[in-house]
């Protein structure tokens, strides 16, 4: 079948077949210029059509298939196709962009209100969604969201007098090879003076590119990263772009917190947590409270001064 519909096209006009056989064409065939419709699997939804969760999990786990038209088949899941779909979505969840994971989360969220099976209540990806609004329960706190660029900013800015950045160590530990160098070199070991200073000059470079990373990142107005994870007795489970990073409580240092943002500090890093990553003030007032009994608080420089 050729892809001879415009954007036009009445699709309520049309028979359930004609729809079928289009999602279909599209899931076989990987070609970029073919165009791309959300409409006829909205038409079949409204129709309540049979065939709407097979193809609904056919689109997510295909490739090719376009972001847009994945969201839309996640949207379309019906109740007795969710537990498939969920995991026929995993992997678009955990790599899509943010601006689709956010709407991803709504479309979590109503599936939630409505008669989602208890079962998939618990599931990874409703997790990775932030969705679940029946998480805190004071021992294992699930988070998700997306931290934008001026949330960073801030909390970088709260947390700037207890790490080190990345760049700066990668330097400070570049020029320490530069001068393992010099002094192999004047000891006349020519072999290990050649390693230091490549070791260095690696070193140097890779904190240069670093910084010009974070400053590209700096200027982007429009930059977002989604995380999601849990904060446990046991510490920080973070994932998040394809990464992930458990944190136990004694590799970190201290915590601070301002009415809308909780920066739990560590000798390397920080993990940032706007209150909108929580589902529920219950939840953040539980974080809140783990990290005091885990970690000193770090006094804001108000509070410094006010104690002196």
């Amino acid at each position: 079948m050729t892809f001879t519909h415009s954007a036009e096209t009445d699709w309520t006009q049309e028979e359930d077949a004609v729809l079928i056989e289009l999602l279909r064409a599209y899931i076989r065939e990987s070609n970029d210029s073919h165009p791309v419709w959300c409409e006829p699997l909205r038409e079949l939804s409204r129709r309540g059509h049979e065939m709407l969760g097979e193809l609904s999990i056919s689109l997510l786990q295909t490739p090719h298939v376009d972001k847009w038209l994945k969201l839309e088949a996640f949207r379309s899941l019906p109740a007795a196709h969710m537990a498939r779909g969920f995991e026929a979505a995993r992997d678009f969840v955990e790599h899509c962009p943010v601006e689709v994971l956010e709407m991803l989360a709504q479309a979590a969220g109503k599936m939630l209100e409505g008669e989602m099976p208890e079962a998939l209540r618990n599931h990874d990806v409703v997790k990775m969604l932030g969705a679940g609004r029946y998480w805190g329960n004071g021992r294992i706190i699930h988070f998700a969201g997306s931290l934008t660029r001026d949330e960073y900013i801030r909390a970088d800015r709260m947390a700037v007098p207890k790490i080190i950045s990345m760049w700066n160590m990668l330097w400070f530990l570049g020029a320490w090879a530069v001068i393992a160098g010099a002094l192999a070199l004047l000891s006349k070991a020519l072999i290990p003076a050649m390693m230091m200073f490549l070791l260095g000059l690696v070193l140097v470079l890779t904190g240069r590119a670093v910084k010009n990373q974070g400053v590209g990142w700096d200027q982007n107005p429009d930059y977002r990263r989604h995380y999601f994870g849990t904060i446990s007795e046991d510490g920080i489970d973070t994932h998040g772009n394809r990464s992930s990073r458990f944190t136990a409580w004694s590799e970190m240092t201290s915590w601070k917190a301002c009415e809308d943002l909780l920066v739990i500090l560590s000798p390397s890093g920080a993990h940032i947590f706007p209150v909108s990553y929580f589902s529920s003030l219950t939840d953040r007032t539980a974080a809140v409270n783990m990290c005091a009994a885990n970690l000193p608080q770090e006094k804001s420089d108000k509070e410094k001064q006010d104690q002196a």
